[in-house]
C-alpha cells in the first residue's frame, strides 16, 4: 500500500525528502513522529539511499528478549510506502543498516541463520532487480569470533570498514588486495578514557574522507549516560581530542548511533528509542575548535 503523508506542516508527496518533514536547525527534533518514531519501542539506526527515496532502520526491544528487525519505506509513484520488513531480515535478527556504494548496498550485523542465538556477524546484502539478496557475512576479520560482535559497521569508499565491538571498543579493518586487514582497536584518546572502564561504547560514523569521525562514549565530562563525541584527522594523521558535541545535542539520557544524511545536511541519532535529526552547522563550528 502506498500512502501520501500530511505531517504537522501540511507538506505533500511532492516534498518526498525526509517524508516532507520540515527541516531542523540547531535544535534536535524528532524525525518523523508517528510515522517512524512511535511509542513504546526502540528506533535506534537510520540510514537513506542517495537519492532519498528509500529509508532503512532498525527496531530493537531491549532489554526485552524480542529480535531486533529492520525496516523500510520506499518512495515510489507519488507517495511513499507503508514500513515493512527489509527482505533481508526476515527470517533473522538484523540491526544498524548502513548504505554504501550509491544505494547498491546495506550493511548491517545479523544472526547468521534463523535467530540463532550467540552469532552476530556484519553482512550486507545487495541490490538485486527488485530486492536486497540474503545476507553475506564478512570475512574474519572484521568479524570477531565468538564470544565478541562486530557491530555498527561504517564503510568508506575503499571497503576499509569502522565498527564497534561488543567489548565497547571503536576498531578499523582496512581492505586491501581484496581481502580485510587484521583488525585495529583505535588508541586513546578514542578508546580507553575511563579508569574503571577500559571501553567506548563505540557506534563510530566516519565520514568518507575520515576527515572526521563521530561516536558515543561515557566520560567525566559528559551531560550523563552516553554523549555523542566527535574527532578531526589532524595533519600528521592523528585523530584531534575529542569535544563534546554539546547540550544541544546531548541530554542526561542516552545518545547514540549518530550518522549523517546523504546530502551531509543533516545529523541523525537515537535518544532514549527514538530517532532525532539536526542541522550538521555544528561540525564546521567544532572543526574550529579543533584547528584553531
Amino acid at each position: 500500500m502506498l500512502v501520501c503523508f500530511f505531517l504537522a506542516l501540511g507538506t505533500s508527496c511532492k516534498d518526498y525528502k525526509y517524508l516532507g518533514q520540515k527541516p531542523p536547525q540547531d535544535i534536535p527534533q524528532i524525525f518523523a513522529p508517528q510515522i517512524i518514531s512511535l511509542p513504546n519501542r526502540k528506533e535506534e539506526v537510520i540510514s537513506f539511499t542517495p537519492d532519498l527515496k528509500e529509508i532503512y532502520y532498525s527496531i530493537e526491544y531491549y532489554p526485552e528478549l524480542k529480535p531486533s528487525f529492520t525496516l523500510y519505506m520506499k518512495y515510489e509513484n507519488g507517495a511513499w510506502s507503508e514500513p515493512d520488513t527489509a527482505q533481508f531480515s526476515k527470517g533473522r535478527r538484523t540491526s544498524e543498516p548502513f548504505i554504501a556504494f550509491g544505494g547498491e548496498r546495506i550493511y548491517y550485523f545479523a544472526n547468521k541463520v534463523n535467530n540463532q542465538k550467540g552469532i552476530l556477524d556484519i553482512c550486507y546484502s545487495e541490490r538485486t532487480e527488485d530486492s536486497w539478496s540474503d545476507p553475506i557475512s564478512l570475512s574474519s576479520p572484521p568479524n570477531f569470533k565468538f564470544p565478541n560482535y562486530t557491530l555498527h559497521p561504517c564503510v568508506l569508499t575503499d571497503t576499509s570498514i569502522y565498527f564497534s565491538s561488543f567489548a565497547g571498543e571503536i576498531c578499523k579493518s582496512e581492505f586491501k588486495q581484496g581481502e580485510y586487514a587484521e583488525i585495529t582497536v583505535l588508541p586513546s584518546p578514542i578508546n580507553y578514557m575511563n579508569i574503571d572502564s577500559a571501553n567506548c561504547w563505540g557506534d563510530p560514523f566516519v565520514s568518507l574522507d575520515e576527515s572526521f569521525m563521530i561516536f558515543r562514549s561515557t566520560r567525566t565530562n559528559g551531560y550523563g549516560g552516553s554523549d555523542l563525541y566527535i574527532v578531526f584527522r589532524m595533519e600528521n594523521g592523528e585523530w584531534s581530542d575529542p569535544q563534546n558535541l554539546g547540550p544541544k545535542i546531548n541530554s542526561p539520557l542516552d545518545e547514540l548511533s549518530g550518522d549523517i544524511t546523504p546530502d551531509g545536511k543533516y545529523f541523525t541519532f537515537s535518544r532514549s528509542g527514538d530517532l532525532y535529526w539536526v542541522s550538521t552547522h555544528f561540525i564546521k563550528k567544532l572543526k574550529k575548535k579543533a584547528n584553531p
